[in-house]
């Protein structure tokens, strides 16, 4: 239903009843996460009494417009943030908060079928294909590494057939995005002048770095480099191959010679696998360490001159006295982190911070998978007929090892991107309490407060914002589902 009140009728009687009815619901819970405080919007509402805010509209105009500054009608019955509508205050910055809110839950369920697809495949490499949240199977990933050992004839004598390494995915989110969206919600913000906050690592032009004066606390930024190292000498972490011509520890493959136990040699009696003693020849980390030989892979490394050469990535980062949590740094491109977007309206740096948590996207690691063949399981294999020979048996793991390291990096970059989520979720529900107070004062100061605008916040948007917690507590509840079961497997066989 569309009511529309003419500004005189809003200065006395109207106004009489929306301040009495406001009055007498006092306070208004949301689930049990927060309050809305109606005191900021009284006072709005009697600023815009006070100012004869109203529908500034001519006499020949028709008084039952639904679209211009007289609309004042709520959303219909199931025509609101439940059916995807976020077009509920009118007012452009709570409506970006809320739009947030909308693609949260699709956002979600994506990353949840994300997880899911990767689960499946993982599982069906070795025969187990079953529902894996219904609860039916709760022993489902120890029963991965049981079955991977019988069907590629590994060592269980440990408790497991393979054991995972990892180092956590790395999540990028879009500074300039963030700017530009907070330049879009208040227009008082320069987006050439102002810059996020990145608490990790700031990707920048390598002909253009600015460390001076960079963090949040007036120090100097840090410079690091990835790419090729200088001379092939990394003083840093090496990714890829390094050429040992002197035998030395290989915390990853060794193709070449192994002082000591070699888990997997090739058909010339060469190791191509985990070396445990010394390799000499090729050692392939695929995590990142010290490289004791050549790195003819990727460097990552401090500059001893400052200055990133041969076409490598640039990233300024702050140190902190704290390890467990980095020092912000200003940025306007790409960040590695936790990023903070530009101070703003409460408003429009929630809608930004939102966005910002939403739009991250995480990349799938480097996997360093050990195993051990079981020489006997393999001999009595051989001897039944099941394989023609060991090097047959050997090929054919190494054929699931490739698939198994695909479908394991994309469970581990949405696990990560699905954490990043339920607590982009979190911080919704926390900041929805304090939007409509909060961005009601805000239009009042501005004067920017009218009719229609007054009655959609303190009518229209109270029920939906009463509807948040519930959008965003559902979804979460499914991705927390999915996130379960990648725990349960990634538990399995990192231990």
């Amino acid at each position: 239903m569309i009511i529309v009140l003419k500004p005189p009728t809003y200065a006395s009687t109207g106004a009489c009843v929306i301040l009495m009815r406001h009055f007498l619901w006092g306070k208004m819970k949301i689930r049990a996460n927060y309050k809305i405080s109606w005191i900021d919007i009284l006072s709005v509402l009697l600023a815009g009494l006070i100012w004869g805010g109203g529908c500034d509209k001519g006499e020949d105009e028709a008084t039952d417009d639904s679209t211009g500054p007289c609309d004042i009608g709520c959303p219909s019955a199931g025509n609101g943030l439940l059916a995807g509508n976020y077009s509920i205050s009118g007012v452009a910055a709570i409506d970006g908060f809320l739009q947030s809110v909308v693609g949260f839950g699709t956002k979600a369920d994506n990353v949840s079928a994300d997880i899911d697809t990767a689960l499946k495949s993982i599982y069906g490499t070795v025969g187990l294909d079953v529902a894996f949240k219904t609860g039916a199977d709760l022993d489902l990933a120890d029963r991965f590494q049981s079955s991977l050992a019988a069907s590629f004839y590994l060592d269980m004598s440990s408790g497991s057939a393979i054991t995972v390494e990892y180092h956590k995915p790395d999540c990028e989110v879009s500074a300039s995005a963030s700017i530009e969206a907070t330049a879009k919600c208040d227009v008082d913000v320069d987006p050439v002048k102002v810059n996020a906050i990145c608490a990790g690592e700031c990707e920048v032009d390598a002909q253009q770095i600015d460390l001076y004066d960079k963090c949040a606390d007036g120090s100097d930024a840090q410079l690091r480099c990835t790419g090729i190292a200088p001379g092939l000498i990394c003083a840093g972490s090496c990714t890829g191959d390094c050429v040992l011509h002197v035998a030395a520890a290989c915390d990853g493959v060794c193709y070449g010679s192994c002082n000591g136990v070699c888990a997997l040699e090739n058909a010339d009696g060469v190791c191509a696998g985990q070396c445990d003693g010394t390799c000499l020849g090729t050692c392939k980390m695929e995590s990142g360490d010290v490289c004791d030989g050549q790195c003819v892979g990727t460097c990552k490394y401090t500059p001893a001159d400052g200055v990133c050469t041969g076409g490598a990535i640039a990233e300024i980062f702050c140190e902190s006295s704290d390890a467990a949590e980095m020092l912000g740094v200003e940025c306007n491109t790409t960040c590695r982190g936790k990023l903070t977007p530009p101070h703003t309206t409460a408003v429009c740096e929630a809608s930004a911070r939102a966005e910002n948590d939403l739009e991250a996207e995480c990349a799938p690691p480097v996997i360093d998978v050990f195993y051990q063949f079981d020489q006997q399981a393999i001999d009595a294999a051989i001897a039944r007929g099941e394989i023609a020979s060991e090097a047959d048996a050997k090929a054919q793991f190494r054929a699931w090892l490739f698939l198994f390291k695909v479908h394991m990096g994309a469970l581990l970059a949405a696990t990560a991107q699905a954490d990043i989520v339920v607590k982009a979720g979190e911080n919704m529900i926390s900041a929805a309490g304090n939007v409509v107070a909060k961005a009601g004062t805000e239009l009042a100061a501005s004067g920017d407060l009218d009719l229609a605008t007054t009655y959609k916040l303190t009518t229209c948007l109270p029920p939906e914002l009463k509807k948040v917690p519930g959008i965003i507590g559902d979804a979460s509840d499914r991705l927390t589902a999915s996130v379960d079961a990648s725990v349960s497997l990634l538990d399995a066989v990192t231990k």
